[in-house]
């Protein structure tokens, strides 16, 4: 499956890597595991029901998620940093 990231997404991670080091490196340790089985796996993977029915996020902190929505062969990564917006 194609993992996409968005603009929103790549500020996120430039956030990290000039912040945070430690959630730069689990961001990356997140993404093959999405890439592989979205729904499935590390970072407690959950729906997110009231954003649309293919919204999902994973764990990156207590504070981060990683928000992304799959699509057929597709995962478009739109938010690292926060909660759902």
């Amino acid at each position: 499956m194609e993992l996409k990231i968005s603009e929103q997404a790549k500020a996120d991670l430039e956030w990290f890597r000039a912040h945070d080091a430690r959630l730069f490196k689990r961001c990356f340790e997140l993404s093959p595991a999405v890439q592989k089985d979205p729904v499935r796996g590390p970072g407690k993977p959950e729906r997110l029901r009231l954003l649309g029915e293919n919204v999902w996020s994973r764990r990156i902190s207590l504070e981060h998620r990683m928000v992304y929505e799959i699509f057929p062969n597709l995962v478009v990564v739109s938010s690292f940093r926060y909660h759902h917006e």
